[in-house]
């Protein structure tokens, strides 16, 4: 257990904050808060781990937020079997991943940024009610297991590529995608974090000290998003897309 001044919790907190802000919106919430925890002295998986705690309650007080506050169209038996779908395959993820070379894998996550920001970026009508769905709901259970494996084995980016598939996949309009999404990735964060606790790798003073922020964060931004709509989704997620990959590629 590391000692850490009050003002770096204070500092923590505030990126917690801003981290679930963002990542309510469109995801890349790790970006900021990873890099937070480090500064902070824990070592990396220590930090993939305590990450975990605050993203779950960030990702979790968006989903309840938007469930609360949105028309959605999806049906919650076919959400649930996604989650479900994500909680397995994250804790799977987390534990392949501790055994093999990620290397590979991580460079071409920019790539596949860079493509879900070109995607959004110009792709007209994404919030028309007339979307056409490309793949069956079972198919893409085999979708949600991929992504969720990979949030529980690498993480960056998860938010956004399951925002890709609800929305070109699936036909979701930018708001309801944005719904299902916080849904599946608080499945992925909870069975990667499940996986954490049990490698004894989690700082819960720390990450409990991140929750409060990202709770308070998640709360504005999906407020925000609620009100704006794809008039801040669009723009901020493929803002996020881009900074994540070139935060990758320089690393």
């Amino acid at each position: 257990m590391i000692e850490i001044e009050f003002y770096m919790y204070l500092l923590l907190f505030v990126a917690a904050f801003v981290a679930g802000f963002i990542d309510s919106i469109a995801g890349g919430g790790g970006l900021i808060a990873t890099p937070a925890l480090l500064l902070a002295g824990l070592p990396p998986l220590n930090a993939l781990a305590t990450n975990k705690i605050q993203a779950v309650f960030g990702s979790s007080t968006a989903a309840i937020n938007y469930r609360l506050k949105i028309d959605s169209s999806v049906k919650e038996s076919r959400l649930i079997i996604l989650f479900i779908v994500s909680f397995l395959a994250s804790i799977a993820g987390t534990f392949i991943i501790s055994s093999l070379d990620a290397s590979l894998l991580i460079k071409l996550i920019p790539i596949l940024l860079i493509a879900v920001s070109i995607f959004f970026a110009f792709k007209k009508e994404l919030d028309s009610i007339h979307r056409k769905t490309v793949v069956s709901s079972n198919t893409f259970i085999l979708v949600t297991l991929l992504i969720g494996g990979y949030d529980g084995a690498i993480g960056p980016g998860t938010g956004s590529f399951f925002m890709l598939a609800f929305v070109s996949l699936r036909g979701m309009t930018l708001l309801n995608a944005t719904y299902n999404t916080k849904v599946v990735n608080f499945a992925s964060n909870l069975g990667s974090l499940f996986t954490f606790i049990y490698l004894d790798l989690v700082n819960w003073t720390i990450g409990l000290v991140m929750a409060t922020g990202q709770i308070a964060g998640a709360y504005c931004g999906s407020n925000l998003t609620i009100k704006k709509g794809s008039r801040i989704i669009k723009p901020t997620l493929v803002t996020m897309s881009l900074i994540m990959s070139l935060r990758l590629l320089l690393a």
